[in-house]
């Protein structure tokens, strides 16, 4: 009202009860002393920006092959375990796998077997671990995760 104009998105529901976002602009139009005479508004969907925004998250935080995150994920959080360690003592623990002689599986059976053994060994590590801070793909064959641990926690 006193500057004119407003901006912003807001979350709409639709006539079926799914929501959306949508980008509304709204501006004032005067008339010649000065007073409102209309508002005049623009709306756009934001549904397609959004599920873009979406998919470029996922590609930037994980790995395409296995699904699990990616190094840059890993490193965000490893970061964020050891604030957390530092500020307010919470131990964790870092584990890193490596698959030996990976190189040979590659070169003897192919990418797709080697993918396919990277994904297979990705879903029993996710499997198989119960509670992990991340569990990601650091490497071309190496894994690793962090796991919160409770403050009593010794080695």
């Amino acid at each position: 009202h006193e500057k004119g104009q407003w901006q912003g998105e807001l979350l709409e529901r639709r006539r079926h009860g799914d929501y959306f976002s949508q980008w509304t602009q709204i501006n004032v139009i005067r008339d010649e002393r000065g007073g409102i005479k209309y508002y005049a508004g623009l709306i756009s969907n934001m549904s397609d920006h959004k599920e873009v925004d979406e998919k470029l998250d996922y590609l930037l935080n994980y790995d395409s092959l296995t699904r699990l995150a990616n190094r840059t994920q890993f490193q965000n959080q490893l970061h964020r375990a050891l604030v957390r360690y530092q500020t307010d003592d919470l131990p964790f623990a870092l584990v890193v796998l490596d698959i030996d002689r990976f190189k040979h599986v590659n070169n003897s059976f192919g990418y797709e077997a080697s993918d396919r053994l990277l994904q297979l060994v990705a879903e029993r590590l996710s499997n198989s671990i119960q509670r992990v801070d991340v569990l990601a793909r650091i490497g071309g064959n190496e894994f690793a995760c962090i796991v919160a641990c409770s403050p009593t926690f010794q080695v």
